[in-house]
């Protein structure tokens, strides 16, 4: 649990600066504030002639929803073996 309250904080933070933001389930969550807000994860802004980029909402809206289906598809399979 400590692990999962830190993890965003310390290392999300570093990873959405990278191109392959998308690769940390942390930063999904991170990145829908970029365009929003018009700072950077890390409290930077980003300046004045920053066009937002709202592809990155549907990137991570689509990633969350579709991580979502796969553990809730694995914890049916899962929890079906140990009912038989």
């Amino acid at each position: 649990m400590i692990i999962n309250t830190i993890s965003p904080l310390i290392i999300g933070t570093s990873f959405s600066l990278l191109d392959t933001w998308y690769l940390f389930p942390y930063d999904w969550s991170l990145k829908l504030l970029e365009p929003m807000t018009k700072m950077r994860i890390n409290g930077i802004p980003i300046g004045s002639e920053y066009i937002p980029d709202y592809s990155m909402i549907f990137v991570s809206f689509f990633l969350g929803i579709t991580f979502f289906i796969l553990l809730v598809e694995l914890s049916a399979i899962s929890f079906k073996r140990q009912v038989k």
